[in-house]
């Protein structure tokens, strides 16, 4: 009788906790590979956008300016997600996240920088997430991620010889092999799967409610 009374306090205070913060707002920093897949290292220019089409200095593009680019440069996948407890084993919500490439173009034979290839991606994804261990301070957690990404930035057109905007446009994702967070109110989170936001991401968030006298 002691051991239920104590196990059905305990799950009482911890559903207690989840249903006092369910608002849970999070900002993360990812590696960057998957996102750079989407952009300037493999999708764009070794097969512009789509893959379909081959830019103009790697298809034999004779009467354009001879150009080539610099060093690329490009960022980390930075993320910011709102989630909603909806039941003590899920939470749902929505991700934006960011990454980008840069590069400088010059021309091959003065060296003159003539324009700039930058590459930013962008997604907005509608997320679910599943805790498998819901503790006071620890959470093991799995997620999905899917929605809408876009590509955009300036490339440097060897015929007309000057910079022209383009936009392609994705299916975004990120897949949570696992996750694990530490902490209450404000709380330490390391994740481990594949998709624009990074395989191996990192950050902090905030659990909240919206009552004024949280």
């Amino acid at each position: 009788m002691l051991n239920m009374m104590f196990l059905c306090g305990q799950a009482q205070t911890e559903t207690a906790d989840w249903q006092q913060q369910r608002h849970d707002l999070q900002v993360g920093i990812g590696t960057p590979f998957v996102a750079g897949l989407y952009v300037g290292n493999y999708l764009h220019y070794a097969g512009y956008g789509p893959l379909w089409w081959i830019p103009s200095n790697q298809a034999g593009y004779w009467l354009g300016r001879d150009v080539y680019r610099g060093t690329s440069f490009i960022s980390p996948a930075l993320s910011v997600s709102y989630r909603y407890q909806v039941a003590r084993w899920c939470k749902v919500g929505v991700t934006l996240s960011y990454a980008g490439t840069y590069a400088a173009v010059f021309d091959r034979v003065t060296n003159e920088k003539v324009g700039r290839v930058d590459d930013h991606l962008i997604s907005i994804m509608p997320t679910v997430q599943f805790l498998w261990l819901h503790r006071k301070y620890v959470e093991l957690y799995s997620g999905v991620s899917i929605g809408y990404s876009f590509s955009t930035g300036p490339y440097y057109d060897e015929m007309l010889q000057k910079n022209i905007v383009y936009t392609e446009h994705y299916c975004g994702f990120q897949v949570t092999g696992i996750g694990v967070k530490a902490g209450k109110k404000w709380y330490g989170f390391a994740e481990l799967g594949i998709g624009v936001q990074g395989c191996l991401s990192a950050g902090f968030g905030y659990r909240f409610n919206n009552n004024s006298n949280n």
